[in-house]
């Protein structure tokens, strides 16, 4: 009898989402993008819900155990609105204030330059060169002492393979300060410092705002668009 009141009281209480994929997704691409989804989910945070491919084959589901609430309908679409597939360093334009005057925000740029919208603005990014990257978000803990000594999330950091490492260490130490971080296109804000090495380059994350989407985006890159 209990059993099957747990049993009715899921039922009641179980809310599904149903997530859109694109119509002529692969097999393959489909399960890849329940893994990353289920990846992103679990490193936010939200460790009771699952995710699976939908029957239609046109659709993922989140299943979660209760009732979603507005806030983790909010999370959930952050966390499915990039696909991270694409990740680049570019660099800005140090535009002078008389080609301010000449070129209007928007519309024409100086030679080799793109104006790129962003929740900043608009900012004047150099059409080449532009470094093709793939990363980790790592967050390091820091202990805190006194009377109880405990750990707290201290520094974020993303790292770059080898390979990506000794490209980005080649970067001229004038021209750091210029570098951005793009993903699938859009300029992300990340602030901290690049540090440079042939191994291990990483960039320390100094603007924690969005991050806590962003560093489980990047770690799992979806091959799919996912819409509501």
């Amino acid at each position: 009898m209990r059993l099957m009141l747990a049993i009715l009281a899921y039922a009641f209480l179980a809310q599904q989402i149903t997530v859109k994929i694109p119509e002529n997704a692969k097999e393959q691409e489909i399960q890849e993008s329940v893994k990353a989804l289920s990846g992103r989910i679990a490193q936010y945070g939200y460790r009771d819900l699952s995710v699976s491919a939908g029957q239609d084959k046109r659709s993922l589901l989140i299943t979660s155990p209760i009732p979603v609430s507005d806030v983790m309908q909010v999370r959930l679409n952050q966390l499915m609105a990039l696909k991270a597939s694409e990740m680049e360093v570019r660099f800005i334009y140090p535009i002078s204030q008389a080609e301010l005057e000449q070129f209007k925000p928007g519309e024409a740029a100086p030679k080799g330059v793109n104006w790129i919208k962003w929740k900043g603005g608009w900012a004047p990014v150099r059409q080449e060169p532009t470094i093709s990257v793939k990363g980790h978000v790592t967050w390091y803990p820091k202990k805190i002492s006194g009377m109880y000594d405990k750990d707290v999330v201290g520094e974020q950091h993303l790292s770059f393979d080898a390979t990506v490492s000794k490209r980005l260490s080649e970067i001229p130490a004038q021209q750091i300060a210029y570098t951005r971080l793009f993903v699938d296109g859009q300029m992300i804000e990340i602030g901290g410092s690049l540090y440079q090495n042939p191994k291990n380059t990483r960039w320390t994350i100094g603007i924690q705002g969005d991050w806590d989407i962003l560093g489980p985006t990047i770690n799992n890159p979806i091959p799919l668009a996912l819409s509501r």
